[in-house]
Parts: structure tokens; sequence; C-alpha cells
């Protein structure tokens, strides 16, 4: 009797008798029995424990191939597909193959820096143009606001220097025109230049008249020295006929005539040129009446 049946049974794996699979009990019966039975074995290969693990280690460095073959593949379609997406290429971004089957990477890189190169060519067409509009545009609003901040710019500084340029012109009368009997020095320059009279200086710093903003000729189209300008318009208005300051000998007041009104007093004043606000036109405003 066979006491380890069971490894027998095991490895009858397949065997069926009458049509069914023999176990270990089943085939203690059948070995002990005098009855006609017939087995049916299916077809196998048996292999030896040495080349079944050739055979795992082959299926199972055949799985890992496989894997990275399929994620190489993957990751390098979403590669060019995003650079595709990212450079606005219109091209199918599939990839090259070599005659093995195998990713040929040279291939498709050449394949998507062509369209690529495409479009820098194409590109280059345009941009430049397009560029220098831009710049032009950027240009003509700076040009603009330069423009108009220097306008502003010019304007106040030439309010400001002929702002300067009066201040100078009416310092350099109020000390250079002479003392006057009856009339302050700012009453003398504004009847100068209520006549249209002027001052105004050449390059050397040298004053010279004007009249009316030009400069004050002679008889003979020569300068008037500012001078000569001066004493000829006193003469001529009478303002200098009673000098005073150093040098002048004492003379006896003019006496001051009386009016019966006003209105004859002021014609008095106005046809010589006397100015109702000076000591002369005072006393003649205070004897009015008193003849």
């Amino acid at each position: 009797m066979i006491k380890n049946i069971d490894i027998l049974a095991d490895r009858l794996k397949g065997i069926k008798v009458n049509g069914k699979d023999i176990t270990a009990e089943e085939l203690k019966t059948f070995i002990s029995s005098e009855d006609e039975m017939e087995l049916s074995v299916p077809k196998f290969n048996v292999l030896s424990d040495t080349e079944l693990e050739q055979v795992k280690d082959t299926v199972k460095e055949g799985s890992k191939n496989t894997g990275f073959v399929d994620g190489m593949k993957a990751g390098a379609e979403r590669l060019v597909k995003s650079f595709r997406n990212a450079k606005e290429l219109d091209f199918e971004g599939k990839l090259k193959y070599d005659n093995d089957g195998k990713i040929d990477f040279d291939a498709t890189a050449e394949h998507v820096s062509s369209f690529y190169d495409d479009k820098i060519l194409s590109d280059a067409k345009v941009e430049p143009d397009k560029k220098i509009q831009e710049l032009q545009e950027s240009l003509k609003k700076v040009q603009k606001t330069y423009d108009t901040e220097k306008l502003g710019w010019d304007n106040d500084r030439k309010t400001f220097d002929n702002k300067i340029k009066a201040l100078h012109q009416d310092n350099f009368l109020q000390s250079n025109l002479p003392e006057v009997d009856g009339l302050n020095k700012k009453q003398l320059v504004a009847l100068y230049k209520l006549e249209g009279f002027g001052v105004d200086f050449d390059e050397n710093g040298t004053a010279f008249p004007t009249k009316n903003g030009n400069k004050v000729l002679d008889n003979m189209e020569k300068p008037v020295s500012f001078e000569n300008n001066v004493s000829s318009w006193l003469e001529k208005t009478k303002w200098n006929d009673k000098p005073v300051g150093r040098g002048v000998k004492d003379v006896k007041p003019e006496a001051t005539p009386a009016f019966k009104s006003k209105n004859e007093a002021y014609a008095h004043m106005e046809s010589n040129k006397i100015d109702p606000e000076s000591q002369k036109g005072q006393d003649i405003l205070s004897k009015i009446g008193q003849e």
C-alpha cells in the first residue's frame, strides 16, 4: 500500500476517470477495484523547476519593458503636444518611429522644430512692423506730453522773466530820473511811461531809451542816450521848470494863484501839468475862493 498516495493524486490533477476529476480517496478505490474504468488525460507540457524559473523571469522582464515603453511613449506624446500648444503651432502631435518600431527622438524633434521654425519666419515678417508701430505710438504720446509740459514751462518762464525785467526797468528809472519839484519818483516814472517811454538794456548792460517798445532815434536815425531823452522829455513837458536838489540856488517861491471854483483850479493844474496831490496842487486847492 502506498502511504503518500495524496502526492500522486495531486500530480494527477486534470486526469479524469469516467469524465470526473480524480481525488486521492477515489484513486485508492480505483486501484483496488476490479471494475473497468476509462482515463482521460489533457495535453500539457512539463517544465523542470529551472525551466519554470526562467519562464517566470522572462515574463517578469517583459512586463517591465512593456510598462516602461508605454510610459515613455505617453510622456513623449504629452511633451510634443504641450510644446505644440505652448508655441501655438498647428500640426498633429504624433511621434516618429524607426524601422524597429522604437521612438525615433531625433526624427520627432526635427518634425516638431520644423513647424516652430516656420512660425518664427512667419512672425518675423509681422512682428517688426508691429513693434515699430507700437514704439511710434508711444513716442507720439511722450512727445505730446513733453510739448505740453514744455509749453507750460516756457510760458511760466517767460512771464517770470518779464516780471523780473519790468522790476529791473522800474528800479533803473526810479534811480536815474532826476528829482522834480512836486512829484515823487514813482509819479515821475508813471508819467514817463504814460508818454510811451521806457528803458531797455543792450548785451553789455548799457541802458537806452525806448518809445512804445522801440529804441529812440534822433533825426539822423542814431540812438539817443537815456540822459538826453529824459532831458528832452522834461523840457517838453516842463516838469523840470523848477528843479530841486544840491547845487540849485534858492529861488523865491512863485505865488500860488487863487481860483473862485474847483473847476478853475483843476483846469489850471491840468494845463500846467500840476499834480493835485503835490504840495503845489494842495496849495492851489486850499486857496479856492480866497480872492
